[in-house]
């Protein structure tokens, strides 16, 4: 994780691995909780979110998600 490695991330969640990307959430020092995403190799990532709410405990945390699909009338 080179991008990742800037930061300093506690820990780590592996939200989807999908069409040969993967998307994480990361907790870092603060408390904060960070998604991100892979290119297709899985090597780099891109901040997607930042500031997620999450529960914290520790070095841990959970989070909820939820896959939210766009509905166009016409």
């Amino acid at each position: 994780m080179l991008l990742l490695s800037v930061y300093v991330v506690q820990d780590f969640l592996i939200v989807e691995a999908v069409q040969h990307q993967v998307f994480i959430a990361a907790s870092h020092r603060g408390g904060s909780v960070t998604l991100y995403l892979s290119d297709i190799t899985g090597q780099f990532y891109v901040k997607s979110l930042d500031h997620v709410v999450a529960f914290v405990y520790g070095d841990n945390f959970l989070l909820d998600l939820y896959e939210v699909s766009i509905l166009c009338i016409v």
